[in-house]
């Protein structure tokens, strides 16, 4: 708690929790964590007793790293605390640089886009800036111009959707942004797109679990649109991902027949936003049950791919209940969404014939050493996955067929399969074989089955091998190897160097 000590200028610091910032109202902008007994020492040039009081109270607060600070959307209204100030935002092909003076983006231009003509107004655009902290920490991001009448984070209504007045400002940022971006990129039919505009924002007014799915997918979305705050967004799709998961898995233990219409439908659309952020996020950021801590966790990955595709069957099992009632509209989009056409994969024991060259591959995995009590759960899942990859060429791929050849059939409860216990464990073959299922994900990373790759799958390859590096590190024997033929083999170029790290270039 704060010290009782008076302040010498009542209202110094201003803290905004939605940022997880405290702002110096004098000098108009955020303090680091740390800097706070220097910052009024060196800049103010207070005594010690006279900042205790600001120092304690800054102490009490929750604040983030400034690297971890979240941003506004760029259709934000300014800050009221922060100066906002006229820049300029680079307009070349995937770049975010932003500054306020035409001199420093023309240098910006001919050390980033050599070869361009860097002296007409075309390469850059003018915007509103703001920055939350100076120094070796300013980073610039684009807010409304001062002179917009929309309040923070409204500037698109929703015509038909009274929001809560006790959400956030982040959870409205990330709300509006859903329904007026990333809902397009989620269905595969026009009937889809409608659901996944209107009729799942609605329903997540009412279902918690299905909300924070929402707000997941909506940061995801945006890391993936703005890879320069990539890592906060990341951070904070995982804590709404992480009650959004328990409270499907809540509804699991239940009986199926007892789901309302509207939680089978929510539990229906929280089943794809599943799906979406296991193969979006970035699999080192994974969120505990606590939902604070992130920690890695490539059994967690695993584990929630099989759960999305649980709380899909439990949803479509209410059908016909006496509780669930007959399909609706947005039942009927979202089953045909997710059923889609499944390749055959046989229900035999044995390794698949197949291509030749999986085929061998596949025996070679056959002869990887795992200590005997884990044999069996390392087995099973490899013939499951040969199965899978043998029915590749007969269908068009999709996200959810991928998640149903593998996944979805490695036996055992959803988050407590032996082969997901193997994971958790490091074990080294389980690890290498996970790694082969980018054989699958790797036709999703160039062409989906719509004809267009879906901004979630971009990247998800890498993203899975790259952990699987990281958790061989230490392993004795040259496991890392292993992961040389599917780098190849998913398409996804590159190459794997030694103890370095691992590097995928074009």
């Amino acid at each position: 708690m704060a010290s009782s000590t008076e302040w010498p200028k009542p209202g110094l610091l201003r803290y905004l929790a939605d940022y997880q910032v405290v702002i110096c109202t004098e000098c108009r902008y955020a303090i680091q964590p740390k800097a706070v007994a220097r910052h009024f020492k060196d800049i103010h040039h207070m005594c010690c007793n006279a900042r205790r009081g600001l120092v304690e109270y800054a102490a009490s607060l929750q604040l983030a790293d400034p690297g971890d600070v979240l941003f506004p959307l760029p259709d934000h209204a300014p800050i009221p605390l922060l100066p906002a100030e006229q820049g300029l935002a680079c307009t070349h092909a995937g770049c975010f640089h932003l500054c306020v003076t035409a001199k420093r983006m023309k240098s910006h231009w001919a050390a980033a886009h050599s070869g361009s003509d860097s002296n007409t107004s075309p390469h850059w655009r003018p915007v509103t800036l703001q920055t939350f902290f100076r120094g070796n920490q300013l980073r610039y991001f684009i807010v409304a111009a001062p002179s917009s009448s929309a309040p923070p984070g409204h500037k698109y209504p929703l015509e038909d959707i009274a929001l809560p007045p006790s959400w956030t400002s982040s959870d409205l940022a990330l709300f509006i942004h859903f329904t007026q971006e990333t809902y397009q990129t989620l269905g595969h039919s026009p009937r889809s797109k409608r659901v996944w505009r209107a009729a799942v924002p609605a329903l997540a007014l009412g279902h918690d679990f299905l909300k924070q799915g929402v707000l997941a997918c909506a940061a995801l979305n945006i890391a993936h649109l703005q890879p320069t705050l990539r890592r906060g967004y990341v951070v904070l799709a995982a804590r709404h991902h992480a009650r959004a998961l328990a409270g499907c898995r809540t509804l699991l233990a239940g009986p199926s027949t007892a789901l309302s219409a509207t939680t089978r439908d929510a539990l229906l659309a929280s089943a794809h936003l599943l799906a979406v952020y296991c193969f979006a996020t970035d699999i080192a950021a994974q969120c505990d049950g606590n939902t604070e801590a992130i920690v890695p966790d490539l059994a967690a990955w695993l584990a929630t791919l099989r759960d999305s595709h649980a709380v899909l069957q439990f949803a479509a099992a209410s059908l016909g209940s006496s509780s669930g009632g007959q399909p609706t509209d947005l039942t009927r989009a979202l089953l045909e969404d997710a059923r889609g056409s499944l390749p055959p994969t046989g229900t035999g024991t044995e390794l698949p014939a197949g291509a030749p060259h999986h085929a061998a591959r596949f025996a070679q995995l056959l002869n990887l050493l795992v200590p005997l009590p884990r044999r069996p759960a390392y087995f099973g899942a490899l013939v499951l996955l040969g199965m899978a990859v043998r029915a590749l060429p007969a269908a068009p791929l999709t996200p959810w067929a991928a998640i149903r050849l593998w996944p979805a059939r490695i036996r055992g409860a959803v988050a407590d399969a032996p082969f997901v216990a193997l994971l958790r464990a490091r074990e080294p073959a389980a690890l290498v074989l996970l790694a082969h299922y980018c054989v699958l994900l790797g036709p999703l990373e160039r062409d989906g089955a719509d004809g267009g790759v879906c901004w979630y799958m971009q990247g998800c390859c890498e993203r899975v091998l790259r952990a699987v590096w990281r958790d061989l590190e230490g392993a004795e024997g040259e496991w890392r190897a292993w992961l040389d033929w599917v780098v190849v083999e998913a398409g996804i170029g590159g190459v794997l160097l030694g103890d370095g790290g691992m590097d995928i270039v074009e």
